[in-house]
C-alpha cells in the first residue's frame, strides 16, 4: 500500500529518476510547448463552443457571486480608514468619541488581521466542506452582523474587539475564493477572474469615499456620528446581499443542480487530474505534511508578505499621508484616493487577462515591483529632504498611481501558487498558508506609517522599498516560482508514472538499466510524452506464457513419437496498436485516483475483501522500476475497496473504476495470466444485474471467464515443479471453487469446476504470505464450507429425481465435521463456558453461511407448512438474524457482499413459515422485520438486494391472507420417492457447539410447533391468536435422533408448485421467485 504513495514525495523530497523517467526533461518539454498544468491528461468530448458557454455561465454563477462578496468585504474592511477622515477634528471625530491614544489607530486597522490568520485553515476546510453556495453567505452575514454592531462601541477597547471579531468571517473571504475558483475554472482561466475578484477590492475603496461622503451628511442624525452610520448602513447592505450571493452561488461541480447534466460533465472532466474535487478529503494529513515540506510554500509565503505590506500600508494610509503630507482637506483626500483606485480597478482585468493570454506568471509579478519601486525611492528621497525639493504635490500624487499598481502582482501570484497544489487539501492548506501572507502583511502594514513619523512618514516608505526588493529576490533568484511549478507537475504526473510503470520497465531492461522481473513485453513509448497513454502504437513480442493444461494428445499418442511440438511458432503476439490506445483514453483506463482516495481504496480492500478474496498481497502493490504493479490488477483493488465502502459514492464511483478494468482486460494490456486472473476475480466485486438478467456485466460471467483462463494456465492441476507463486496461484483457484460454489447455490447454475477434474492440494494457511494471519484460517474454512453449500445446493436442484440417503447423510455430517472442527480461534462461543465471544466482523461472516446451509437442510417444506421437524432449521435462522442484525446495528452491513442478500432471503423461509405460529409469530414477525432492514441496505448497492426484499415482503403478504384458498387446494405438493430408513445423525448436534442458551431454545421451539403441527390449509384462514388442542403424545422427545427421513431436502417441489402456479402467489416475481435464482453474488 505504500508504494502508492511513495513516488510522488520522493518526487517532491528528493527529485528522483522513477522508472528511468525523467521530470526534468518532462519540464523542458513542457515548458518549450507552452503547456499548462491543466493540459495533463484531459479526455476532452465537449465542443469548445459548449465549453464557452459553460464558462459564461459560470462567470454569472461563481465569479459575480465572490466579486460582490469581495466588494462588501473590503468595503467594510476600509470603513476603518475611511471612518478617520469622517468629521475629523470635531467632537464627533471618532478617535474623540472613543478616546483614541497614539498607536490606538494603528491596532485597529491591524488587529482585524490577528483573528484572520488564525482561522485561515480552518475556513477554508469549511469553504471544502460546505461549498461556495453556503459558506459565502454565511461569512457576509458574519461580517455585515459584526459591522453593524461597530456602531454601538463606546470605547477603544470595544473597538477594538469588534474589529478582532470582524476577522473570523473575512478569513474565509479571499482563500475561500481562490480555492473555490480551483474547484471551476482552469489555470489559464484563474488569473483573469482573480484580477476582476481584487478590482472588486479596488472598487471598494474607490466608491468608499465618495459612499462615506454621502453617509458624513448624516452626521448627528437622531444623535448618531456619522461614522457609526456608516458602519450601520453598510452593515446591514452586507447582510441583505447575502441571500442573492446564496441564489447566483454554485456547490460543486460534481453535484451542482444549477448545471445541467451535460454541463456538470465539462465542468467536472475539462480540469485536469488532480485538479479540486468535492470528492477529495476535507483533511489530508499527508498533504499537510508534503505541503509543509516543499521549500516553495515558505519563499511563496515569505514574498507575499513582502509584496503586501507596502501596498496594504499606502492604501491604507493614503487619504492620511494625502491630508497629513501634501495638506489636501479631508473630502480633497479622499477623492484623489479614490483616483488612484479606480485607474488600478481599471488595470487589475487587463494585467490579469494579459497574463491568462501568455501563460506567463513570473514576469506579471516581477514588473510590478520593478514599476513600484522607484515611486517608493521618490518618497523616501522627499522624506530625508524634508521638502519637496521642488517636486510639486500633485507629482508626488501621481507617484502614488504607480506604487499602487504593486497590488496587481496579486492575480499572478495566487494563479501560480493554486497551480502547484494538488488536491482539495493542498489547496486548502497551501493556499491558506500562502494568505496567511496577506494577513501578516495587514497586521506589519498599517504599523509601516506611526503617527510619530508624520508628515513625511520616511521610515514606512523605506522599509516599504526594502521589503519590495526581498519579495522581488524571493521570486527571482534561483528560479523558485519555476521549481515550485515542477514539483507540483511531477506530482500531478506521478499519477501517470504508476500507470506507465509497467510499460517501461520492460523498455529500461532493453536499455539495460536493469531486468524486469516477470513481465516479458516490451512497450516503446516516448518517455517526455506528459499524455497517458502515448497514443502511438506499441509492438510487444510473443510472450512466454502457455497453456499449461493442454497435454489431450498424450492420452491417445502416448510419447510413441518424440519431437512432436506443441507449440504454436508465431505465437500470441500483442500489438498495443492505436485504437487500443485510444480504447484505453476514451475509458480513462489508465488514469489513477488522487493518491489520498488510493489509499482509501486500498485500505477498504485489504479490510473488507482480502479474508475472503485473498489473490492480492500487500506487497504487490509496491511500486518498482523494475516490477511495477499491473494496472488492471491495481483498478480492480480500487474497484473492490470502492464498492465495499458503506458509501460509496462519497470517495469513487464503483462503476467507474468497472469500466476502467473491463477495458483494460478487453484490451489485453496484461500479458501476465496471473495478474490477469486477479483482476478478474476482484471485478466480480462489482455486479450490476440479477441472476435472471442475461449480461456479460454479472459476476457469473466474470467468473466463468476466470475459470475458463485458470483452465488455460493449469491452476487446478498440481504443478510439476516448484513455483515461486505457487501460494499464490492455489489462493487464485480456491478463491475460483468459492465463486463457482456459490454462483451455483445463489443462482442455480450448473457448476464449472469439477473437483475430479482437479488433484491441486487443499488451500492450507502455508499458502499465505504469513501463516499466522487469522485471515488465513479464515479463509481455509470459507472454502470448506462454500464447497458444501455448493453441493446441498446441487443435491437440492435434482428435483425430479430422488436424492440417496446416503448423500442427505454426508451433507449432514459434512456440516456438523466443519462446525466440530472449527479452530477454537475462530469459535463464535466459548466452548468451555457457553458464552459468546467479543464480537468479531468475520467470523460472523464466516458462521452465516454454516447457518443457512442448516436451514436449507432443515427448511420447511412449504411456507404455508410447518412442523416440529423443521425446528433446527428455525434456530438456526434466529441465530443468523441475530448475526445479521449486530451488522446492522454496528453500521456493517454496506460491508458484507452481495451472497448476503441469498442468506438473507435463506434464513427469511423458516421465519416466514412460523409467522403463522400464534405462540411463535411475535418473534418471527420481528425477525424478518430485521431482515427486511438488512436487505433494504444491501439493496442501494446489490440488485438482487431489492429482488428478494420485494418477494419476502410478496411472500409475507400472501402467508397472511393475500392468497385465495382454492389457489392453495390447487397446489399439489408431490413428494418425491425416498429412502425413510432412519439415519443416527442428531440435527440437534448443529447447534450444540453455540452455547447451552441455544441448545436449550430447541425444545422449546419443538414444543411449540408440536402445538401446530395440525394446522393445515385451512387453519390459515383462522385467528392466529386462537388456541388449538393437540396430542402430545403423538410428539417425539427432542433428545432422540431425528430420522433422516425428516431431513428436508426430501421435497423441493413446494418451490417449483409455487412458480407453476403463479396464482398462488400474486405479486411476486416470477422469473426471480426461484430459490436458486434469488440473488446476485
Amino acid at each position: 500500500m505504500r508504494g502508492l504513495m511513495e513516488g510522488r514525495d520522493a518526487i517532491e523530497a528528493e527529485g528522483v529518476y522513477i522508472g528511468g523517467w525523467s521530470f526534468k526533461k518532462f519540464w523542458t518539454n513542457v515548458r518549450q510547448s507552452k503547456n499548462d498544468v491543466e493540459n495533463v491528461n484531459v479526455q476532452v468530448d465537449w465542443t469548445a463552443k459548449e465549453e464557452k458557454a459553460l464558462v459564461r455561465k459560470l462567470d454569472l454563477r461563481v465569479l459575480l457571486p465572490t466579486m460582490i462578496l469581495y466588494y462588501m468585504a473590503y468595503l467594510d474592511r476600509a470603513n476603518v480608514s475611511v471612518a478617520n477622515v469622517m468629521q475629523a477634528g470635531t467632537p464627533n471625530w471618532i478617535q474623540n468619541e472613543l478616546h483614541l491614544k497614539g498607536s490606538d489607530w494603528n491596532w485597529a486597522i491591524s488587529i482585524t488581521y490577528f483573528a484572520t490568520t488564525a482561522c485561515l485553515i480552518p475556513s477554508n476546510l469549511a469553504m471544502k466542506k460546505f461549498g461556495g453556495k453556503i459558506f459565502f453567505p454565511a461569512v457576509m452575514i458574519g461580517f455585515g452582523g459584526v459591522q453593524a454592531c461597530i456602531a454601538a462601541v463606546q470605547n477603544s477597547s470595544g473597538l477594538l474587539a469588534a474589529l478582532f471579531f470582524l476577522g473570523i468571517p473575512e478569513a474565509g473571504v479571499v482563500p475561500g475564493v481562490v480555492m473555490y475558483y480551483s474547484f471551476w475554472y482552469k489555470p489559464s482561466e484563474r488569473a483573469f477572474r482573480l484580477g476582476l475578484f481584487h478590482a472588486a477590492n479596488v472598487l471598494a475603496l474607490a466608491t468608499g469615499g465618495f459612499i462615506s461622503i454621502g453617509i458624513d451628511q448624516l452626521n448627528n442624525h437622531l444623535g448618531l456620528s456619522s461614522w457609526r452610520w456608516l458602519y450601520i448602513i453598510e452593515g446591514v447592505c452586507t447582510v441583505t446581499l447575502a441571500l442573492p450571493v446564496f441564489i447566483l452561488a454554485l456547490s460543486f461541480p460534481e453535484t451542482s443542480t444549477a448545471l445541467t447534466e451535460r454541463e456538470r460533465h465539462i465542468a467536472t472532466n475539462r480540469l485536469a487530474r488532480g485538479a479540486t474535487r468535492q470528492t477529495d478529503s476535507t483533511w489530508d494529513t499527508q498533504s499537510f505534511l508534503s505541503v509543509m515540506s516543499r521549500p516553495s510554500t515558505y519563499v511563496f509565503f515569505l514574498a507575499y508578505i513582502c509584496l503586501l505590506t507596502p501596498s496594504i500600508g499606502t492604501s491604507s494610509f493614503l487619504p492620511t499621508i494625502l491630508s497629513k503630507t501634501l495638506h489636501f482637506s479631508p473630502h480633497k483626500s479622499v477623492e484623489y484616493a479614490a483616483a488612484v483606485a479606480f485607474v488600478t480597478m481599471a488595470l487589475y482585468p487587463l494585467w490579469s487577462w494579459h497574463g491568462d493570454l501568455t501563460r506567463e506568471r513570473m514576469w506579471h509579478y516581477l514588473l510590478c515591483i520593478v514599476v513600484a519601486s522607484p515611486c517608493y525611492i521618490v518618497f523616501v528621497y522627499i522624506g530625508a529632504k524634508q521638502s519637496f525639493s521642488g517636486i510639486s504635490p500633485l507629482s508626488v500624487w501621481g507617484c502614488s498611481f504607480l506604487s499602487d499598481k504593486v497590488t496587481l502582482a496579486q492575480p499572478a501570484a495566487l494563479t501560480f501558487r493554486s497551480m502547484t497544489l494538488y488536491g482539495a487539501s493542498e489547496q486548502a492548506i497551501g493556499g491558506a498558508v500562502t494568505l496567511a501572507g496577506l494577513s501578516v502583511a495587514s497586521i506589519i502594514g498599517p504599523q509601516l506609517f506611526p503617527a510619530s513619523d508624520q508628515p513625511w512618514y520616511t521610515a514606512g516608505f523605506a522599509a516599504a522599498l526594502a521589503l519590495l526588493v526581498v519579495s522581488f529576490i524571493c521570486y527571482a533568484s534561483h528560479a523558485m516560482p519555476l521549481k515550485a511549478l515542477e514539483d507540483a507537475l511531477a506530482a500531478h504526473v506521478s499519477d501517470a508514472v504508476l500507470a506507465n510503470e509497467y510499460q517501461m520497465a520492460a523498455a529500461e531492461a532493453k536499455e539495460g538499466h536493469g531486468e524486469a522481473s516477470h513481465v516479458e513485453t516490451v512497450i516503446e513509448g516516448s518517455d517526455a510524452d506528459c499524455s497517458l497513454p502515448s497514443t502511438s502504437p506499441a509492438s510487444v513480442t510473443k510472450d512466454g506464457y502457455i497453456n499449461s493444461a493442454f497435454y489431450s494428445r498424450k492420452h491417445y499418442l502416448e510419447d510413441e513419437i518424440p519431437g512432436l511440438d506443441y507449440n504454436n511458432p508465431g505465437g500470441d503476439s500483442f500489438t498495443l496498436d492505436e485504437r487500443k490506445m485510444k480504447c484505453s483514453q476514451l475509458f480513462q483506463a489508465l488514469d489513477l485516483p488522487p493518491s489520498h482516495v488510493r489509499q482509501i481504496l486500498v485500505d477498504a480492500y485489504f479490510e473488507f475483501c482480502w479474508t475472503w478474496m485473498p489473490v492480492v498481497d500487500e506487497g504487490f502493490l509496491l511500486c518498482t522500476s523494475t516490477d511495477p504493479p499491473s494496472m488492471p490488477v491495481l483498478q480492480a483493488v480500487f474497484l473492490a475497496g470502492a464498492q465495499m465502502r458503506s458509501n460509496t459514492a462519497t470517495i469513487m464511483a464503483p462503476e467507474e473504476l468497472y469500466v476502467r478494468v473491463k477495458c483494460l482486460i478487453d484490451v489485453g494490456l496484461e500479458r501476465d495470466p496471473i495478474k490477469t486472473l486477479m483482476a478478474l476475480c476482484l471485478i466480480q466485486w462489482w455486479n450490476p444485474t440479477i441472476p435472471t438478467d442475461v449480461s456479460t456485466n454479472s459476476s457469473r460471467f466474470w467468473a466463468s471467464y476466470a475459470i475458463g483462463l485458470a483452465f488455460q494456465v493449469g491452476l487446478h492441476k498440481r504443478p510439476r515443479k516448484a513455483l515461486a507463486d505457487a501460494g499464490l496461484r492455489k489462493r487464485i483457484f480456491w478463491t475460483l471453487y468459492v465463486r463457482d460454489s456459490l454462483i451455483t447455490a445463489a443462482q442455480g447454475k450448473p457448476r464449472q469446476i469439477n473437483m475430479k477434474d482437479c488433484d491441486l492440494e487443499p488451500i492450507t494457511i502455508s499458502d499465505f504470505p504469513n501463516p499466522e494471519d487469522v485471515r488465513a484460517k479464515v479463509f481455509v474454512q470459507y472454502v470448506e464450507i462454500c464447497g458444501i453449500v455448493g453441493d446441498l445446493m446441487q443435491l437440492l436442484q435434482r428435483r425430479r429425481n430422488t436424492p440417496l440417503q446416503a448423500e442427505k447423510e454426508d451433507i449432514a455430517r459434512r456440516l456438523l465435521d466443519w462446525i466440530v472442527n472449527l479452530p477454537s480461534e475462530l469459535h463464535l462461543y466459548d466452548r468451555s463456558s457457553g458464552t459468546r465471544r467479543a464480537f468479531d466482523f468475520p467470523l460472523v461472516q464466516l458462521h452465516i453461511p454454516y447457518l443457512a446451509a442448516v436451514c436449507l437442510s432443515f427448511r420447511p417444506r412449504s411456507v404455508f407448512k410447518v412442523s416440529p421437524t423443521n425446528t433446527i432449521a428455525l434456530v438456526a435462522s434466529r441465530m443468523c438474524v441475530s448475526l445479521l442484525e449486530e451488522c446492522y446495528l454496528r453500521d456493517l452491513v454496506g460491508h458484507l457482499g452481495g451472497m448476503f442478500c441469498w442468506y438473507s432471503f435463506v434464513v427469511s423461509i423458516p421465519q416466514l413459515a412460523c409467522s403463522v405460529v400464534p405462540s411463535l409469530a411475535t418473534e418471527s414477525q420481528q425477525d424478518i422485520d430485521r431482515i427486511l432492514n438488512v436487505l433494504r441496505l444491501l439493496g442501494a448497492k446489490w440488485p438482487s438486494g431489492k429482488n428478494n426484499l420485494h418477494n419476502i415482503q410478496t411472500m409475507r403478504t400472501a402467508i397472511h391472507g393475500g392468497i385465495s384458498l382454492s389457489a392453495l387446494a390447487s397446489t399439489q405438493f408431490n413428494a418425491l420417492d425416498e429412502d425413510t430408513t432412519p439415519g443416527r445423525f442428531s440435527p440437534l448436534s448443529l447447534i450444540q457447539p453455540f452455547g447451552e442458551k441455544v441448545t436449550n431454545s430447541v425444545a422449546d421451539v419443538q414444543r411449540k410447533l408440536a402445538d401446530a403441527q395440525l394446522l393445515d390449509a385451512s387453519c390459515l384462514s383462522m385467528d392466529i391468536a386462537a388456541p388449538i388442542s393437540v396430542n402430545h403424545d403423538s410428539v417425539g422427545d427432542i433428545n432422540e435422533p431425528l430420522s433422516m427421513a425428516d431431513f428436508a431436502m426430501d421435497d423441493e417441489s413446494w418451490m417449483w408448485n409455487l412458480v407453476d402456479n403463479p396464482s398462488a402467489m400474486t405479486g411476486v416475481d416470477e422469473q426471480t421467485f426461484d430459490l436458486q435464482a434469488l440473488i446476485n453474488c
